[in-house]
């Protein structure tokens, strides 16, 4: 199921990835990088992994990964707080590869974007994006309760 952009968001450039949505698949398509992630999709809308969560081995996997992702953007946040730009870079591309890996693919071009304009030393891009990602983040439902 592909999400319908307004005639204006036509023209956006960049892949969003992929989120699942209460239970359905959601790609995102776009050509150029949108002001906020929450004009594409709805900011209410739950992203639960897509991994096996119903396997007890990979809800730990997950939830594990939801705990350490709080602390990692709690220290990106810090980071580009203080312009440190290498450990903003570092933790970027830590969550560039680890989301995708325990299927929060949505996580991973916002994470490389972040990865980028921190080696670019791009404070106001970075802040946006990080904004961005740490919405992303608020929404990640944990397997357990």
């Amino acid at each position: 199921m592909h999400v319908r952009l307004r005639p204006d968001d036509r023209a956006l450039p960049r892949r969003l990835g992929k989120e699942r949505l209460g239970g359905a698949q959601h790609t995102v398509d776009a050509a150029e990088k949108p002001d906020s992630l929450s004009r594409l999709v709805p900011q209410q809308s739950p992203i639960i992994s897509t991994l096996p969560i119903a396997l007890p081995k990979f809800q730990r996997i997950v939830d594990d990964f939801i705990v350490k992702l709080g602390e990692r953007i709690a220290e990106m946040h810090s980071a580009h707080m203080q312009g440190d730009w290498d450990r903003l870079a570092r933790l970027a591309h830590w969550l560039k590869g680890s989301g995708g890996t325990v299927g929060f693919d949505c996580l991973t071009s916002p994470a490389s974007e972040l990865e980028q304009f921190a080696r670019q030393r791009d404070a106001s891009s970075a802040g946006r994006v990080l904004d961005d990602l740490s919405a992303l983040a608020d929404r990640i439902t944990p397997v357990t309760a």
